[in-house]
Parts: C-alpha cells; sequence; structure tokens
C-alpha cells in the first residue's frame, strides 16, 4: 500500500475513533488494521534510523508536555527534562494523525 493512502486510513481511523471517545482512547483502537499497523511500523522505523535508536519505554503512552520542544537547549539537564525532550520528538515526528493513538495504543511501544 502506498504511503498515502496508509496516511488516508490513519485519519480515518483517527476520526472513527473520536466519535466514540470518552475522553480516552476509545476500543477502537485496541483493534487496528493490518495498514494502520503498517503506518505505525512505517514511521516507528523511520524515528529509529533517524532520531533514537533506543527508545524508553517511559516515552510511551503519556501525552506531549505543555511547551517541551525536542530542541530546547535544557533538555539533557536532567532525566526528566531528557524524557519530555524524546516525548515532544516523538510527536514531532510522527503525523498529527497519530497523535490521539500514541496516547492510548500499546502498538507504539511495542513497534518502535
Amino acid at each position: 500500500m502506498k504511503l498515502k493512502e496508509l496516511k488516508m486510513n490513519a485519519k480515518k481511523q483517527a476520526r472513527g475513533s473520536d466519535k466514540h471517545s470518552t475522553g480516552k482512547v476509545s476500543n477502537l483502537v485496541d483493534n487496528l488494521d493490518d495498514s494502520m499497523q503498517d503506518l505505525i511500523a512505517t514511521h516507528a522505523r523511520k524515528f529509529c534510523v533517524m532520531n533514537e535508536v533506543f527508545v524508553s519505554s517511559a516515552a510511551f503512552l503519556v501525552p506531549r508536555s505543555q511547551g517541551v520542544r525536542s530542541d530546547d537547549k535544557d533538555r539533557w539537564q536532567t532525566d526528566e527534562s531528557a524524557l519530555d525532550g524524546l516525548v515532544a520528538e516523538l510527536y514531532e515526528e510522527m503525523p498529527l494523525s497519530l497523535h490521539r493513538l500514541m496516547k492510548g495504543h500499546s502498538s507504539f511501544q511495542r513497534t518502535v
């Protein structure tokens, strides 16, 4: 499947999960279709090659902290700021259509 088609499917999946959401990611995302899994895997591989080879498991299933950027000059001052920077980097590199899933679906942790 072409990347463009995968992105379109991701947008459809994200919109569909909003309809059934109660503030958390819907149960619908627990059953991601193959195209969505492929999209996650594609971006995960890209992230590992271009950004971070080893990603801490603490960086997954958490929302991005407000105002934190991956290129913040204080990113490496503490362990907490390094983790915040890594989470920010994940959100900056992943398509916007996947951000909602990143907060609550374990596929990201397993794949990246």
